[in-house]
């Protein structure tokens, strides 16, 4: 399920075509010399790291998301979450954790490489038979194989993966979203497990949601029907004031015209 929600693949692709002794391997210990490595690692910088407490103070920004360790946080995007997250410790030393995590009982570990396929250069090759450029890739592999606990976001790595730890729970904050009819759009932050992780209850989880299979839930963010639910309600409103105003009018036309007859 969490494999599901986390949708790696989109962009990642396990693929065997392209054999491995012509790729370049990036692993825990050397994905910054990657020269595309900010697209499998989010980010820390001054826009993009919060503490904590900063964090839960934030309100009616629907779409922030953030992984924290020692109540540090890093913004990351739920719908696209990268291989890894780089987030500072306490005296602003900037460290690495890998993100995929996996639930111990679902993982069959003796089929699992941990190998992402990564394209990496982009080239055009002339086809003299059709007589037409091709696109060709060049690809690296990246590893999200753990070898220590302290690399993984979860601080628990076993016989290669990184596994969800009831006991260090991976700490998620994520924007609690409401939409009310007449008061339009709100949300708040909250902290929590993170997507897919075992869960008992709804406030266990940063989504503050606990699916019914006991997994904590991807997080809601504004919809198209929210939008068109506040236009209408706009239109709704303008229509109304619209209607009491002309109502109101004709009352006090017609009031006039009684006064003048009775003065007659």
């Amino acid at each position: 399920m969490y494999n599901k929600i986390l949708n790696y693949e989109s962009f990642l692709t396990f693929n065997r075509e392209f054999p491995m002794k012509f790729r370049l391997l990036y692993t825990y210990e050397n994905i910054t010399s990657f020269k595309n490595y900010d697209e499998y690692v989010n980010i820390s910088n001054s826009n993009r790291t919060l503490k904590k407490s900063e964090i839960l103070k934030i309100k009616n920004k629907h779409s922030l998301t953030y992984f924290c360790k020692n109540d540090i946080c890093t913004q990351v995007n739920t719908n696209y979450l990268k291989l890894f997250v780089e987030i500072p410790d306490q005296d602003g030393n900037k460290k690495i954790y890998i993100v995929k995590t996996y639930k111990y009982n679902d993982l069959d570990l003796k089929d699992k490489s941990f190998i992402a396929l990564a394209p990496m250069d982009l080239k055009y090759i002339y086809d003299k038979k059709n007589k037409r450029y091709s696109k060709k890739y060049t690809y690296a592999d990246i590893s999200f194989k753990c070898t220590s606990n302290y690399q993984c976001l979860s601080n628990k790595c076993i016989d290669g993966a990184c596994i969800f730890n009831e006991e260090n729970p991976i700490d998620f904050c994520a924007p609690i979203y409401k939409f009310f009819i007449f008061l339009g759009r709100h949300s708040y932050m909250h902290c929590g497990k993170t997507i897919g992780e075992p869960c008992k209850r709804n406030n266990e989880c940063g989504s503050k949601t606990c699916l019914k299979n006991n997994i904590c839930s991807s997080v809601r963010y504004p919809s198209d029907s929210d939008g068109l639910a506040e236009f209408i309600i706009i239109l709704y409103t303008v229509i109304t004031i619209m209607f009491i105003s002309i109502i109101s009018c004709i009352c006090c036309c017609i009031k006039s015209i009684i006064k003048k007859i009775k003065l007659n």
